[in-house]
């Protein structure tokens, strides 16, 4: 029997794992973790503990005590603070925090990297990939060059993100965002696109790319698209950092060119329609390669996952 634990268990990520972790290994013990117990996740779990911030200086502490007190086999972080601070830690003391657990990610050079929007860019430019145009400030954006997206710098999905078509729009926007990134805005949402990378330490990759559209900041439609060009694209990105894991790459294709936006270096919210799909990125992340041979977008080319808000209730006493 295997113990599980996967933080930030309030958010979709977190219950889509939760959800693939119960259906593939019924008897499989999982412990999950947020700031508070009131979340849908809490309710999807026997064995919950409230966890400090991540970026609490008591966070460690705690992380390596609830690893060893719940003889936790597999850890799965998902928050992106959690992850920032763990690829920070120095090799050793990343093996001391972990002891005889196993982390499943991306990496900490892969979670460095990508949690940088900058950075992101920089190395996406270096390797010959597209990108859209990067200003320094409000007074570097000629009036050709509007519209363009303010955003975090790190971090926060597709949350907190202002389109400004002014100078004036774009320092405001900056108050509200003092660490962000500036971008040119290309291409419109029918055109925006997600990809799910998945790359064995061994040099095979497998990618699946879905035209989405979002809701609350989260894939709510998605459609697989079979083409090789954005494939290429993607697996040239993981083989350019050695990936020995899954990322979640976000692009926009204007004139046929696609220009990628965002890498998200963790598991992302289309995880569970990706595994209904055949395309098992947390399974094989586990170890568990059960199809990843056969697997290929062509067989589930057009199809389309969707989520469904699905409610609850039940006495608060219970």
């Amino acid at each position: 029997m295997t113990n599980y634990y996967v933080s930030s268990i309030g958010g979709d990520i977190s219950q889509s794992i939760i959800s693939i972790l119960k259906t593939t290994f019924p008897q499989a013990v999982i412990y999950g973790s947020d700031k508070d117990n009131q979340n849908s996740g809490f309710e999807e779990i026997d064995n919950f503990e409230i966890s400090p911030d991540a970026s609490s200086v008591e966070y460690l502490d705690w992380l390596k005590s609830f690893l060893i007190r719940h003889n936790i086999d597999i850890f799965i972080p998902i928050n992106e603070q959690e992850l920032e601070k763990l690829s920070t830690l120095p090799d050793i003391e990343l093996v001391k925090l972990l002891g005889a657990t196993s982390i499943v990610w991306s990496g900490a050079d892969a979670v460095k990297l990508f949690g940088s929007k900058l950075a992101t860019s920089s190395f996406l430019t270096g390797i010959g990939v597209n990108v859209p145009r990067v200003f320094v400030g409000a007074f570097d954006i000629c009036d050709s060059d509007f519209p363009v997206v303010v955003k975090p710098e790190k971090g926060a999905g597709s949350r907190n993100i202002f389109v400004c078509y002014t100078r004036e729009e774009v320092c405001a926007a900056q108050v509200i965002l003092p660490n962000c990134i500036i971008q040119k805005y290309i291409g419109d949402p029918g055109n925006e696109f997600t990809a799910g990378v998945f790359r064995q330490d061994s040099g095979e990759a497998r990618v699946i790319v879905f035209q989405r559209k979002l809701s609350g900041g989260a894939t709510s439609w998605a459609k697989v698209v079979n083409n090789s060009i954005f494939e290429k694209m993607c697996t040239r990105v993981a083989d350019s950092i050695n990936l020995n894991g899954a990322i979640n790459i976000q692009f926009r294709v204007v004139d046929d060119v696609p220009s990628i936006f965002e890498i998200n270096g963790r598991f992302s919210s289309t995880v569970k329609i990706r595994h209904l799909l055949g395309f098992k990125d947390l399974l094989w992340s586990l170890g568990e390669m059960d199809g990843f041979d056969e697997f290929s977008p062509k067989d589930v080319e057009d199809f389309i996952g969707y989520k469904m808000n699905t409610f609850f209730v039940r006495d608060a006493g219970c």
